[in-house]
């Protein structure tokens, strides 16, 4: 938030976020936007003609990298500790790239924090550990 934040371009970033979350908010919004991109979402009547899916993400981060009720989980973690591990887990198997995801993402957060100290809460990114996510089953 530029009130928190410093930097010269604060501002335009707090923007360019603000539009993302109302963009993704809206499922008739997020439907334009992911048939044309940003093209779609410019009410000036003309359409892009190419398919832009999740253009926003250019970088693949994970949805829950942030989270700290939620252990983010590489191949190494996943085997120590869900594998060879004694505690239980409930993980989730995401890609960044996926709309339903995104959907589930408060959801999943409001679950970890509902079964704190009850279960182990984690997310493995298949963007990144597709390897561990195949072996799992996980297409």
């Amino acid at each position: 938030h530029p009130d928190k934040n410093d930097e010269e371009d604060a501002h335009e970033k707090f923007l360019k976020i603000n539009r993302a979350y109302e963009v993704l908010k809206d499922e008739d919004l997020r439907k334009k936007y992911d048939m044309f991109g940003e093209e779609g979402l410019d009410d000036s009547g003309r359409r892009g003609g190419s398919y832009q899916s999740w253009s926003y993400y250019h970088d693949d981060f994970g949805i829950y990298d942030d989270d700290i009720e939620i252990v983010t989980l590489d191949y190494g973690e996943f085997q120590r500790s869900v594998l060879e591990g004694h505690n239980i887990w409930f993980i989730n198997f995401y890609s960044p790239r996926c709309g339903h995801c995104h959907d589930l993402a408060p959801t999943w957060r409001r679950v970890a924090k509902q079964l704190q100290g009850v279960i182990r809460i984690g997310a493995v990114n298949c963007q990144d550990e597709f390897m561990l996510c195949q072996r799992q089953g996980i297409r």
